[in-house]
């Protein structure tokens, strides 16, 4: 029976044939199979080809001896193995003993046809690509085990295999010997016998039979091994043998028996210094202050002139050993590391202010001006530690007018930077005092160092003022520098980072018309696809001192939240590539937890309550409806951002359940319950819901009226092809998409057969598609003609 094979070419093979010069059957069959063919007459010759030209499969006809075939198959396996070789024979008789000899294929002569031949010599192909590859591997994994195994025996690691009897049954490694007890011969012996004085290896060994992997240290023979035992498990999924991987950890372990040693030694050594410290500091303190109220006390009696100046010079002593007593408790706390960060709100005007009234004094006492300036730009509120940095600036300051003889002291605070709710603030301090000589510029903010002798013994002090106040700015997360000239004066410069205040809104943000406010600084990410509803959340956002990124489909919103910090996120539910559901439950899941529970608002053209419902059940925090009414979607804004901690509210979507008529429009209502007025330019569409949306600004509202001249006629010729192509899937989705933009002229007959065309789909209802988007085509077509011939009017 002759088989009839269908032609399924893997590839078009380049083949040598052998054959007789008039095989013309051959070459039919041939030239229909093959990219190209080669024939020789003579097996000699052939091989001489095979030198020259490279080919996918060799072909032999049975025009030879068979005896001069196996000898010619001997002579070239032996020079060339993996090129396969197919032998044409008059039957299969000889077939099994040309295999042996390294044929890929024999077959009868009979079945030569081109779809026989095609699937024999591809096969071949196959079969020598698989054979090659395979000692590949094999060479490739002999390779492999000799690195290995050099590894292995180079390295202080151990390697020892155990059956499930407990036997060794390999063993080796550079300290295979350290690791036998009492140099013992090993392999072949049972665990139990060779290390019954480590318990610990034996009950480890037990536990690894029952499937889990084990980890313990044991010290053999003066050396600490780390042995990890991992069970092998058969294809039944049972321990057939047990591997151990020991390694030499003795060095690692003395390094760090030394390293507890000497840190608890340091923490004893520097916790009884601080106490020392502190209590010194205490109990001097305790007498100091007694003099110090004593010495007021005594300036209020009735003195001559000399008492008077003696008791001056009292006071101003002890106030001056007072704050050196300070200073080293300050310096003690700092280095303890027994100060702790609060974080409050607090205004900048008010910290100045009182920072003003303690220097007061000793402005007035040495004659000189103290000046202050805060930059508009600097927020009024801010959220940090201001005890720390009132003792900062008060140092500072104290410092400057400590080696000021005349001229004045400068305060100024700017705003560096503002990104979100995060401001850097600049806290610069300028004086007309001494100055500083280059040298000691480097070493001024070190531990108990003054500028020279001569300063210690005139000005006093201990020189831990700065490197006070240097600690305290670290802790702060800011940073000093100092720019001086000696004779001139110098400038302390501090930059500390600190949050706004959230319910502050800064002196430059800017208000809508209605009053309504946002955060400053607030970065938001605002999802959607649709150019007309980009421009419009753009336009409505303009209004405030926010910063908005886009994207337009799921997929850049998630990298967008994986590469940025955002406070916020408006996202679309309808969107290519991935949804604003499917985008919010990867945010909510799979994103890390800094940035898992951002706000995300939904904003979808859906009325229904169970679209609302898959919003809140994937973790959106609220939802606003299209078309937006601005005062509702700033208010939903707020009311998220206050709710930041939460991950969902309950009931937070009620205030924006709207008015749904029958063919499931919204009809957005005012606060009083009042009907917006009809700003009608003719009976297909509103422009009403957008003068009120942006304002009654007529250059924003011409732009949204080209924007959607541009995209509509695009949506349309999209929702026709998909019409056409009887693709539901993607009518459904453009209609939808479509449906925003005519919601916001408020062409309530467009949307009604957009809305009819979307429930069409779901029931895969083609009847009615066509005369829709007809119509739909004839409503735009009138309303862009009034709209142009109005812009032209204007």
């Amino acid at each position: 029976m002759r088989v009839s094979y269908a032609r399924k070419t893997m590839i078009r093979p380049a083949v040598l044939y052998w054959c007789a010069k008039d095989d013309q059957l051959d070459n039919l069959s041939l030239n229909e199979v093959c990219r190209s063919i080669k024939k020789c007459h003579k097996l000699s010759q052939g091989l001489d080809q095979l030198s020259i030209h490279h080919f996918d499969v060799l072909l032999v006809s049975d025009v030879f001896a068979y005896e001069e075939v196996l000898l010619f198959l001997k002579r070239l396996k032996s020079k060339y193995k993996n090129i396969p070789v197919v032998v044409v024979r008059e039957d299969y008789s000889s077939r099994d003993e040309l295999l042996k000899l390294g044929a890929s294929d024999c077959f009868a002569k009979h079945l030569f046809s081109a779809g026989f031949l095609d699937h024999v010599l591809n096969s071949a192909i196959e079969r020598a690509e698989i054979s090659r590859q395979k000692q590949d591997s094999i060479v490739h994994l002999k390779r492999l085990e000799n690195r290995i195994g050099t590894i292995v025996r180079n390295t202080p690691v151990i390697l020892f295999m155990l059956d499930t009897a407990g036997v060794f049954k390999v063993g080796l490694g550079k300290l295979w010997d350290q690791f036998k007890v009492n140099k013992q011969f090993v392999l072949g012996q049972k665990l139990v016998e060779i290390y019954h004085e480590y318990p610990a290896i034996i009950d480890a060994y037990n536990q690894a039979l029952k499937g889990s992997v084990q980890s313990l240290s044991v010290n053999i023979n003066d050396i600490v091994f780390e042995i990890i035992l991992t069970p092998v498990l058969s294809s039944n999924q049972k321990v057939k043998e047990i591997l151990g991987l020991a390694h030499d950890v003795t060095q690692r372990v003395h390094s760090e028996m030394s390293l507890i040693k000497a840190k608890k030694l340091a923490e004893n050594t520097a916790k009884l210094k601080q106490e020392f410290i502190a209590n010194m500091s205490h109990e001097i303190r305790t007498p100091m202050n007694a003099i110090v109220g004593f010495t007021n006390l005594l300036e209020e009696t009735k003195m001559n002139g000399l008492q008077g100046g003696y008791v001056h010079a009292v006071k101003v002593s002890s106030e001056s050993l007072l704050g050196l007593i300070d200073d080293i408790l300050d310096f003690s706390k700092i280095e303890s590391g027994d100060q702790t960060l609060s974080k409050s709100s607090f205004n900048v005007h008010g910290l100045v202010n009182s920072i003003d009234k303690v220097l007061s004094l000793k402005v007035r006492e040495k004659k000189i001006a103290f000046r202050r300036e805060i930059a508009k730009e600097v927020p009024l509120e801010l959220i940090g530690d201001s005890n720390k940095l009132h003792q900062v600036l008060t140092n500072l300051l104290a410092n400057s007018v400590k080696f000021t003889k005349k001229g004045e002291v400068l305060l100024k605070v700017d705003l560096l930077n503002l990104h979100n709710r995060d401001a850097l603030i600049s806290f610069q301090v300028t004086d007309t005092g001494i100055g500083i000589p280059d040298h000691m510029v480097k070493k001024i903010f070190d531990s108990f160092v003054q500028v020279n002798s001569e300063s210690n013994r005139k000005y006093g002090g201990a020189g831990l003022g700065l490197s006070i106040v240097k600690k305290i700015v670290r802790q702060l997360n800011g940073t000093i520098k100092m720019d001086s000239t000696l004779n001139r004066g110098s400038t302390f410069t501090v930059s500390v980072p600190f949050k706004i205040a959230k319910n502050f809104v800064g002196q430059k943000s800017r208000h809508s018309k209605l009053d309504l406010r946002l955060p400053n600084g607030l970065k938001i990410l605002l999802a959607e696809d649709n150019l007309m509803n980009q421009k419009l959340v753009l336009m409505i956002l303009n209004d405030f001192d926010v910063a908005v990124d886009l994207a337009e489909n799921g997929v850049e919103a998630v990298k967008a939240i994986r590469q940025n910090d955002y406070d916020l996120v408006l996202m679309d539910i309808q969107m290519p590539e991935m949804d604003g559901i499917e985008a919010t439950r990867i945010i909510r899941t799979e994103l890390t937890w800094d940035k898992k529970d951002i706000p995300i608002i939904a904003m979808t053209a859906h009325a229904f309550q169970q679209e609302i419902d898959k919003c809140r059940l994937v973790g959106m925090n609220d939802c606003v409806l299209k078309p937006i009414n601005k005062e509702k979607f700033i208010n939903t804004m707020n009311s998220c951002m206050s709710e930041y901690d939460k991950k969902s509210k309950k009931g937070g979507q009620n205030h924006l359940l709207q008015e749904v008529n029958d063919g499931g429009l919204i009809a957005i209502k005012k606060e009083d319950g009042e009907k917006q007025a009809d700003l009608s330019l003719n009976d297909n569409f509103d422009l009403s819901y957008l003068r009120s949306l942006l304002n009654e600004d007529q250059k924003m509202i011409e732009e949204i009226i080209a924007t959607f001249q541009e995209e509509v006629p695009v949506i349309l010729a999209e929702l026709t092809s998909s019409i056409q192509a009887q693709d539901f899937f993607k009518i459904a989705k453009t209609a939808h998409k479509a449906k925003a933009s005519f919601n916001v002229f408020g062409m309530e007959k467009v949307v009604k057969a957009l809305l009819e065309i979307e429930l069409a789909c779901k029931r895969n209802d083609l009847s009615k598609l066509t005369e829709l988007s007809h119509m739909i085509h004839e409503e735009y077509s009138a309303v862009s003609q009034t709209l142009k011939r109005q812009n032209g009017k204007n």
